[in-house]
């Protein structure tokens, strides 16, 4: 089975995130919406993030399918 490192992600430039550089930290996994008037939560992970980065603590926020579903109906409209 591959492990957590192993997995592919891409970060919000697109750009491929090497996970291996996040091995030994504390990691807070995140799914949520994008900017649909449902995300007050992102400002309070930014300010934990900037807290504690220092400490090996970092946030990995990601958008599943179902939010994909809010992002293109209600983030496309404004």
């Amino acid at each position: 089975k591959p492990s957590f490192y192993d997995r592919q992600f891409t970060d919000i430039k697109g750009q491929p995130l090497d996970m291996e550089q996040l091995r030994g930290k504390v990691i807070l996994l995140v799914n949520t919406a994008s900017e649909c008037g449902y995300t007050p939560q992102l400002h309070t992970l930014q300010e934990l993030q900037d807290k504690y980065k220092e400490k090996g603590f970092t946030v990995l926020v990601w958008i599943s399918f179902l939010f994909f579903i809010c992002f293109s109906s209600c983030c496309f409209r404004r």
